[in-house]
């Protein structure tokens, strides 16, 4: 019965710190957050001056974006078709201001996450909200 009690209390204080992580992640703000996409796209593309300027505009809209799908969102399940919607739209937009050489790395890049996201999925440790925000 005593090892009922610890493996319980263990269990639930899993989930007590798993929600509060949650919670921690979804609450950056928007400028943080696209601000670390640029850093991330700058070392993986090389982005110019003016690209990161048009970029960190861009990406904060998004980051905008899926901060009011997140307050707007009622219940507990958050609507991955309206995060999709978000990203399809500004991916179209970084499309416009990247060149053809930095959209074939960007591809190959999202391949690589998209391939690591279903390795993780199967795991289930993909889960968050800040995960689907940082995947871009």
């Amino acid at each position: 019965m005593k090892k009922f009690f610890i493996t319980l209390g263990f269990f639930c204080s899993l989930s007590c710190i798993e929600a509060m992580a949650q919670d921690t992640l979804s609450v950056a703000p928007p400028r943080h957050i696209a601000q670390t996409i640029l850093e991330k796209l700058d070392h993986e593309v090389d982005l110019n001056n003016a690209q990161e300027k048009e970029v960190y505009a861009l990406l904060l809209e998004r980051s905008e974006k899926f901060s009011q799908i997140r307050q707007s969102s009622k219940s507990k399940k958050i609507s991955k078709a309206d995060f999709r919607q978000a990203n399809e739209q500004a991916l179209n937009k970084l499309k416009q201001v990247l060149t053809p050489i930095q959209l074939e790395t960007l591809k190959r890049l999202r391949q690589e996450t998209q391939q690591q996201k279903k390795a993780l999925k199967e795991e289930e440790i993909y889960n968050s909200a800040q995960d689907i925000e940082l995947d871009f």
